[in-house]
């Protein structure tokens, strides 16, 4: 049985363990990397009639450049993982809500996509640039723009689009009030930096990982002014052409 099957099977009772530890970091590390991006680019179902053509190389090239290659697989078991990923999560059987995978993101991000992160850069040196777009996807996803009567905190996707974020109460607060500052300054990198000190968001101060902080204030800064869809046409396919 070769590695890519044993991330897919439990049928080798010997391999049980890895086989539950790899599929469990690779189905969510992908659904939850992809969720913020695509929510926000107008996507309500993970499924395939909801996510467009874009989002469905945004999650080929996660896996099969950044988060699989952090296993120990050949190129072609790393294909093949990666089609059968995808595979499972457009299955049309599994209409989940994006929204629902966005509950409690924050610490759901931090489990199963932060290591992606963390892992490449401490084997090669060289930030994950899809994982930090949807590092930058999650915090605009956490942008409150309204709070409710009753305390609810909501977000908004644009022409009033409004959407209820689901997270801890410090969480909401620490969100609501880092985006009011930024709307008085508009620092994109004070705006990152402010939410990457956060160890007890994050395990650890992020700003300490190399240029993690300028790069996420500079994709912070293009989904603001351009829009996820062409910031993550940018990352996806460079160069582009795409204006500022």
């Amino acid at each position: 049985m070769n590695n890519a099957i044993q991330v897919y099977s439990d049928s080798d009772n010997n391999n049980i363990e890895p086989y539950q530890m790899r599929l469990g970091r690779i189905f969510d590390g992908a659904r939850i990397a992809m969720a913020p991006a695509a929510y926000l680019g107008g996507a309500e179902f993970i499924h395939a009639p909801a996510i467009s053509h874009l989002f469905s190389n945004f999650l080929h090239k996660f896996l099969e450049e950044e988060m699989l290659p952090t296993f120990s697989l050949t190129k072609t078991e790393i294909y093949e993982c990666a089609n059968a990923t995808i595979e499972r999560l457009q299955n049309t059987c599994m209409s989940e809500e994006l929204l629902s995978i966005l509950h409690h993101s924050v610490s759901k991000w931090r489990i199963c996509v932060l290591p992606v992160l963390l892992d490449n850069w401490t084997k090669t040196g060289r930030l994950p640039e899809l994982t930090v777009l949807s590092f930058a996807a999650l915090i605009v996803f956490n942008r409150v723009m309204i709070i409710g009567p009753k305390g609810d905190a909501f977000g908004d996707r644009g022409l009033y689009d409004h959407y209820k974020i689901q997270d801890d109460e410090d969480v909401l607060e620490f969100f609501h009030a880092a985006w009011k500052d930024f709307e008085e300054d508009g620092d994109f990198h004070t705006l990152a930096q402010r939410i990457l000190a956060r160890d007890d968001f994050w395990g650890e101060n992020l700003n300490e990982i190399g240029p993690l902080t300028d790069q996420l204030a500079i994709d912070l800064r293009r989904i603001l002014h351009i829009g996820i869809t062409r910031t993550a046409l940018r990352t996806i396919f460079p160069p582009s052409r795409l204006p500022e």
